[in-house]
Order: structure tokens, then sequence, then C-alpha cells
């Protein structure tokens, strides 16, 4: 009897594992994983080069992972079977306290942020016989891992953020350096960044933003001067697609609208639309792009602020949702993606008639990127 249920049990686990193959083999191949946000794998060519090289079985697992029948589901209960059984982190993600996903900075390394930090400081030494000094300006934003501490799962390790911005604005003493930390630890107990997704919200960005301005001389935001609007309940972000589950909780995306009326027209290589904000991105799944869209080598929201001040940014994705707080002060806010850009800094600043310069990156983004080392050769005549 025993020897039955046996073979009972081996023919039903082998008849579900043959079911799932042929459901695999007859489903259409996804090019594209919402959930985690990604290209997915395709289906590897076999030649004698990729067999003997190993190079066909690493395609060939990681195609199978990527299309194996319901993979988004099957995530989705791993990981919240991973969670029930007490994991708080998961794929570099911390699974933290009230419904917050806080991506696990690692600052150990200081190579490149210190490489990062000194091409700043090239930069801004070179521009300075062009540039007033107050008019070049740095602003590295916190992460949420170390604003949103007390909502760190028991024992996760804080990363140096507070030491790696206070070295960094020591060495760029005389120039416009704008810190954020005490501001935003003022405001921890308000949505100012993202649960799911690894960027500040709007309403953090304009603490950056009333920051920004009284650094640089310019009138005080006044809060009532913007009409917030609503345009998602339901966004679940970048940190969600690395480790998603079904109970996970949504963010609420907001903009704020100036309610003084103006002219302004974003213009990339690949995009133009009126206004600052890409509407049609809030029917993706990445509904972060709604500020000012993909990612672009360059781009430029023209206004009709009569200021006479035209800004330049070298930016990541942080800057997006706070660049638009900006057009009420600048006939022009010019922005650079270094990761894409490889004109010429100099040609740049003569073409557009740039008074003004702001780096600015999420401190994470910052230690890492080793794009930012071009600073100092762009500046170069």
């Amino acid at each position: 009897m025993q020897d039955r249920s046996k073979w009972i049990s081996v023919a039903v686990f082998a008849t579900l594992l043959a079911s799932l193959c042929g459901v695999n083999l007859f489903t259409p191949d996804r090019t594209f994983s919402e959930t985690e946000n990604r290209v997915l794998a395709d289906a590897p060519k076999l030649s004698a080069k990729t067999l003997l090289s190993g190079e066909f079985t690493g395609a060939i697992d990681e195609y199978v992972s990527d299309q194996f029948f319901l993979r988004d589901r099957w995530m989705a209960l791993l990981n919240g079977t991973k969670r029930a059984l007490g994991d708080r982190e998961l794929n570099g993600v911390y699974l933290g306290k009230d419904g917050y996903y806080l991506q696990n900075t690692d600052l150990s390394d200081r190579a490149t942020f210190d490489a990062n930090l000194a091409a700043v400081r090239g930069c801004f030494d070179r521009l300075s016989e062009r540039f007033d000094a107050k008019r070049l300006s740095f602003l590295l934003v916190p992460t949420a891992v170390s604003v949103l501490r007390d909502r760190l799962p028991a024992c996760a390790p804080v990363p140096p953020e507070d030491d790696c911005i206070a070295a960094a604005y020591d060495a760029l003493e005389g120039y416009c350096t704008i810190d954020l930390r005490e501001s935003l630890r003022a405001h921890a107990d308000e949505p100012i960044y993202f649960k799911t997704d690894h960027h500040w919200t709007a309403q953090g960005a304009f603490l950056g933003y009333t920051a920004f301005c009284a650094a640089q001389g310019l009138p005080a935001p006044d809060i009532s001067d913007y009409t917030v609007e609503t345009v998602a309940t339901d966004f679940r972000g970048s940190l969600y697609s690395k480790a998603p589950f079904d109970a996970a909780a949504y963010d609420t995306l907001s903009l704020y609208l100036p309610r003084k009326a103006q002219n302004v027209t974003y213009r990339s290589p690949d995009r133009r639309f009126a206004g600052c904000y890409d509407r049609e991105k809030l029917e993706h799944k990445d509904k972060y792009l709604v500020f000012l869209g993909e990612n672009a080598s360059d781009a430029v929201l023209q206004t009709d602020a009569g200021t006479g001040r035209r800004l330049l940014i070298f930016k990541d994705s942080y800057a997006n949702c706070f660049v638009p707080f900006l057009t009420t002060h600048y006939d022009a806010v010019h922005l650079i993606d270094l990761r894409y850009f490889r004109g010429s800094l100099d040609d740049y600043l003569e073409k557009n008639k740039i008074t003004d310069l702001l780096v600015l990156y999420n401190i994470a983004n910052f230690a890492q990127d080793g794009s930012l080392s071009l600073l100092d050769t762009l500046a170069q005549p």
C-alpha cells in the first residue's frame, strides 16, 4: 500500500511538472515585465562557440527563469511567504515599518564618491571665472533609509550618509551648497518619500525647493501658491519591482500645479510637450515618469518667467520632480544627464546663455555613477 501511495505521489508530481513544461512551450514569450520593470531574456541562439564557452547554458537558464509560466505570480507568492516567515530584506531592499520599502545603500567604498566630488570641485573652479560662486550650486538628496531610519527593520544598519554629505559640503566650501538633512527629518512623518519607490515625492521635492530658494536669495515659496492634484493612487515603484508581493502598499502620486498661469514647454531630442508633466506616462507601470518623462541626454523647459536667468542642472532622476518648481524663476531650465551627454560644456554654456548651474543628485547615485567624472573634463574648453 505504501509503495502504491509513493508511486501515485510521483505520478502526480511528474504530471504537474510535465503540464507546466507544456504550458511554457506554448505560451508566447514576453519581452517586458511590468511588475519587475525590466526587459526579459530572449531565447538564446545555439552555436558551437556559445555551447563550448558555457555562454549558452547561462543564457538558457536566464531565459527559462524569465519566461516561466506565471512568473510574476510565483515571485509574489515567494516574496509574500518569505515576509511571513520573518525575512526583512529581499534583493537589497529592506521591508520596513508602515509598508515602506527602503533601499539598502552601500557607501563603504568611497572611491567613486571622492572621484565624483573632485570632478564637481574641478568643474566649479574652472567655471568660477565665468559665474559668481553663489550661482554654482550643489545639492545632495539623502535617501529614505537615512531620513526614515525609524522605519527600518530591527538591527538594519544605517549607511553613513551624514558623514558623506558633510564631507562633500566641506570640500565645496566657497560655493552654494544646500543641506536638506534637517529639513527632511523634521517632516519625516509626512509622505516625503514614496513607500515603494526609491525617489522622493513632490512634497519632499518642495522642501528641497524651499531650501534652494533660501540659498539662492529667491522669494520664499508658499504652499498656498499651488494646487495639489492627485493623479494616481495605485503606484508601485522601483523598489517594489525588486521584491513584489501581493500585500504591498500602493503609493499616491501627486503634482503641484502653480495657481498663477505660466507657459512652459518641455523639449528633448525625442519628446516635446506643454508643461512639466508627461501625463501619458500615468498609463505606464512606472508612473514616476510623469515627471518630465524618460531620461534624456539633454532637455530644456522654456518658460515665460522673464527673469533673464537660465539654469543648467546636471542631474539624476531625483531632479525630475524638483524641476517644475523652478520654472517661475528662470527663462529656461536646461537638464543634462551625464550618462548620455557627450557634448562640450563650454559650447553648451555659450550657446544657451547659461547664468546659473546646479548639480543635483541623490547621494546613492552620486556615490556610484561613474559618468560624473566627466564633469571636470566637460568644463575644459
